[in-house]
């Protein structure tokens, strides 16, 4: 297991600038916080020479501010996108927070687009991505694999947790029999422990605190930190003393 603990990583967070990715017609820049891995290498143009002595998993905050495009595009790889604070249109679609998005690798989307409001999100990968590929400038770059898209609506995440519910309640958004691919919400009583697991083991998953707490080596793991876990492998986490409500994203199994 590895986690990214905010208290500690958002002094991280820096000006990002990426030609064709970061223009804005607003007077905000766009701004990175890393989290797992090495970033990709239209961001750190030395990341291919890091990717030895580090983990391949890749993920980091994204602060998109308004009146911006991110256009659209794709990456060679799967990943999982949590929109967190903000408005903007994803493709046509009108989205607000929290809303997941997952692309199966050569699955291009976007645009997104952001009006009056900025809008803040998690990108998040269990493999290296070397940046992404604009469409439709890229598209003879496409891989013929089978596209792999979900959008979620709004998801009501209220704070569930009372004193005197004692079992773990789950909010399965999506679950996916044959792929193993899984998005689920855990809402966690106090001093609880729990795994995050899904029916069946995936390719290694994400799992973002929302709200509440979770305990680690004494540590508290507050709102916008994340684990990631190798697949395979579970571990047992206990809430903290106000419970813990945590997005879970479980990666399918390889190839898709």
């Amino acid at each position: 297991m590895e986690l990214a603990n905010w208290n500690k990583i958002k002094a991280k967070r820096f000006e990002l600038n990426v030609e064709g990715y970061t223009e804005t017609d607003g007077e905000e820049p766009y701004f990175l916080t890393p989290y797992f891995g090495v970033l990709p290498e239209n961001v750190d143009n030395k990341a291919k020479s890091k990717l030895k002595k580090n983990s391949l998993h890749q993920a980091y905050y994204v602060e998109q501010p308004a009146f911006s495009t991110v256009p659209a595009h794709f990456h060679d790889t799967n990943q999982f996108q949590v929109f967190l604070d903000g408005k903007a249109v994803f493709g046509k679609k009108p989205i607000n927070s929290v809303t997941v998005h997952y692309a199966g690798g050569h699955t291009p989307y976007g645009p997104i687009i952001t009006e009056n409001s900025a809008i803040k999100y998690l990108t998040l990968r269990n493999k290296w991505d070397s940046g992404g590929k604009k469409m439709p400038e890229e598209r003879k770059n496409l891989v013929d694999v089978s596209r792999v898209f979900y959008l979620s609506d709004k998801l009501n995440v209220d704070n569930k947790i009372k004193k005197n519910v004692t079992e773990t309640e789950i909010d399965t958004i999506l679950w996916e029999e044959t792929s193993m691919l899984g998005i689920a919400i855990f809402y966690i009583p106090h001093s609880k422990e729990c795994n995050f697991a899904f029916p069946k083991m995936g390719y290694g998953k994400y799992c973002l605190v929302l709200s509440g707490s979770l305990l680690h080596n004494s540590n508290k793991i507050k709102p916008l930190s994340c684990l990631y876990l190798e697949k395979d492998e579970l571990v047992d986490l206990k809430s903290g003393d106000d419970g813990a409500v945590v997005l879970s994203m479980q990666f399918p199994i390889e190839p898709i």
